[in-house]
């Protein structure tokens, strides 16, 4: 197999330079102290998760959590779909969990779909459980 660069060094998206930590002189200046903040939060969320202040809660099985910081367009839906499908088919009982965005229900838990019956419509789970739903039949 023969690997090759696909775009040239000039090609690269910004955000590409970024990721890669490439010398952006006075990107990094601004955006350093958002990082320092960032980083700050995560460890006393963490900290505050050691000493109980908040709630773990665990579940019956692995979890495989599938997410990131951007917010759209980087196949995180249709890896969870491909996940799922392939759990399925390997013998393990698959479940997803959603947070729902844009759904307007308001409870703690929404079960959009049990496998066999999709209970929940798009303005109550949100767009995305409902595809979710949809497309996994069984799971």
């Amino acid at each position: 197999m023969i690997f090759s660069k696909s775009e040239s060094e000039a090609e690269k998206p910004f955000w590409s330079k970024i990721q890669q930590n490439k010398n952006l002189g006075l990107w990094s200046a601004v955006l350093a102290p958002f990082s320092i903040l960032y980083d700050m939060g995560v460890r006393i969320r963490l900290s505050a998760y050691r000493r109980g202040l908040l709630k773990r809660r665990s579940l019956p099985g692995f979890v495989v959590s599938i997410g990131n910081l951007t917010t759209g367009g980087t196949g995180k839906t249709p890896a969870v779909i491909m996940l799922a499908k392939w759990a399925s088919n390997e013998g393990y009982r698959a479940a997803v969990l959603s947070r729902g965005y844009g759904g307007q229900y308001k409870g703690d838990i929404l079960e959009v779909s049990d496998g066999s019956a999709i209970k929940a419509d798009p303005l109550e789970s949100g767009d995305e459980p409902y595809l979710l739903a949809k497309k996994l039949t069984g799971i």
